[in-house]
């Protein structure tokens, strides 16, 4: 029910148009006046940070609301009409327009369906068209399929009409490929390469159709009784097979027998992939190992690593080993580490936001990332233990690489946690951006089974190097333990490295 002000607002709209939009009028310039003086107001004053974030959401909310408005609006004056629909209550069938779909008889509510369809179809967008006829197209394409594998396994073929199919299907593809090649103009090499595809494989079965059609082939030589290794091809065409365009270059053959060698070592490198420790996951390829980076960023690293022997991305894949198993095809419980995947996590849900202001490397870069930045191989041992005065505040490049981040919605992450039966869930956590950087620091700073985080990368990254030089030289220590107990003793006496408790097991 309208208030005494509506109703005096549009009566006076209706009895004196000239007075109501002065009225219009001196309310735009008041209200103009309100907002140009609220924004004075809020410029000169100082606000705190929760001020300035409730202020821009409620600025945010307000645009929202117009968008609203303004959406609503439009679809309000696009809306179909009865007479835009094509119904018009003059015509002769008023009568029937006026009924109500449960008083009609069959025919005319099948034809009232049928107009209502068509009114619905010409109000919807090209978009909506267009999506609508892939679905139709692809659901048609489904049922033909359907119908096609059930026809055939309803009818099974019995042994006595394999050959006389057979036939039928060697005279068919006689006939299309003669029509092809009239219709292409095929090159003499082309058309001897085609004619060759026609050879091989063949099946017994084939061989026999192919025999009782010599007499109406028109290349009927080419499908003598003799094996095909011992045609004369050459001979029977007038070519040379060398000259063919399926012949791989030699040079081609040089680069990519060393190229196709180095990809396969690269695999089973421990930096790339690591052996699985379970006996139940070998196969006769050898002993199982998973990935622990996806097959593009590995692809990345070979690439950089060997910019002298390219390879695709395609070849990439398929060059992998078949005991190399690919990252997340094995239970987590056997190569896992909760703490870089949290972390990894977390900085992969910042990026999502960040945009084009920058990316956030990923985890095992963070070494590099929080310290300060040294000629040497390794950071400082003060920079590792968070002593060290520049570096000592690990948020401070979180900090700056998210200070341009608005966004009032709730920002969703996931972190592997222990569920109430103990065992290790995905948990998927929603809150603001402060709320992140403060769970990413925790995961930082806060110590896990004694070390903070860059002193479990540092420990993983210098075990994997200490493996890494006891393989390449196993003449120099007896065995792989005893060279990483000698090197860890000289690390815990130099200053180069961090103090690391067990160096005999690799850290979880």
């Amino acid at each position: 029910m309208s208030t005494a002000s509506i109703r005096r607002r549009r009566k006076l709209e209706k009895e004196n148009p000239e007075t109501y939009a002065e009225l219009l009028a001196k309310e735009r310039e008041a209200a103009k006046k309100y907002r140009q003086e609220k924004k004075r107001h809020w410029e000169e004053g100082t606000h705190s940070q929760a001020e300035i974030e409730e202020y821009n959401a409620q600025k945010e909310k307000r645009r929202q609301q117009k968008r609203d408005y303004y959406l609503k609006s439009k679809a309000r004056r696009s809306r179909q009409t009865k007479n835009s629909a094509g119904v018009n209550p003059h015509t002769k069938n008023s009568e029937q327009a006026k009924k109500r779909p449960k008083d009609m008889s069959p025919n005319e509510y099948r034809e009232y369906r049928r107009s209502q369809k068509r009114a619905q179809l010409a109000a919807l967008s090209h978009q909506k068209k267009t999506a609508i006829r892939l679905k139709n197209r692809e659901r048609m394409r489904k049922v033909r399929e359907a119908t096609k594998l059930a026809k055939i396994d309803s009818t099974p073929a019995e042994p006595s009409d394999r050959v006389g199919r057979l036939k039928q299907s060697v005279y068919n593809l006689n006939h299309k490929f003669r029509a092809k090649t009239k219709k292409l103009a095929m090159s003499p090499m082309e058309y001897a390469q085609t004619a060759l595809n026609l050879l091989n494989p063949r099946t017994p079965e084939k061989k026999q159709a192919i025999r009782e059609l010599q007499r109406k082939h028109p290349c009927r030589f080419l499908f003598n009784t003799q094996e095909s290794d011992d045609l004369d091809v050459e001979g029977e065409l007038g070519i040379q097979l060398q000259d063919s365009l399926l012949e791989v270059p030699e040079a081609e053959e040089e680069i990519s027998k060393p190229a196709h060698n180095m990809v396969q070592l690269f695999y089973i490198r421990d930096d790339v992939s690591q052996k699985l420790p379970h006996a139940h996951y070998s196969t006769k390829h050898g002993a199982a190992r998973v990935m622990v980076q996806t097959i593009k960023s590995a692809h990345q690293l070979y690439k950089k690593e060997h910019p002298s022997l390219p390879v695709s991305l395609t070849l990439f894949q398929t060059l992998r080993p078949k005991n190399v198993r690919l990252l997340g095809s094995v239970p987590i419980d056997s190569c896992f580490c909760v703490c870089c995947a949290n972390v990894g996590l977390m900085i992969n849900a910042l990026n999502k936001h960040l945009g084009s202001s920058g990316q956030l490397p990923n985890e095992t870069e963070m070494l590099r990332f929080l310290t300060c930045p040294t000629g040497k191989d390794w950071p400082d041992i003060k920079c590792i233990d968070g002593a060290c005065v520049e570096c000592a505040n690990r948020m401070r490049p979180f900090q700056i690489f998210c200070r341009d981040i608005y966004t009032t919605q709730g920002v969703r992450w996931k972190r592997w946690e222990k569920s109430e039966a103990g065992k290790l869930e995905p948990m998927e956590k929603e809150g603001s951006i402060r709320d992140l950087l403060t769970d990413l620091q925790i995961a930082l700073e806060e110590p896990t089974k004694g070390t903070s985080f860059l002193q479990h990368l540092f420990t993983a990254f210098w075990q994997y190097r200490q493996f890494k030089i006891c393989r390449s030289n196993p003449k120099e220590s007896t065995t792989s333990r005893s060279g990483i107990l000698t090197t860890q003793r000289h690390a815990q006496a130099s200053t180069e490295f961090p103090t690391i408790k067990d160096m005999s097991t690799p850290p979880t």
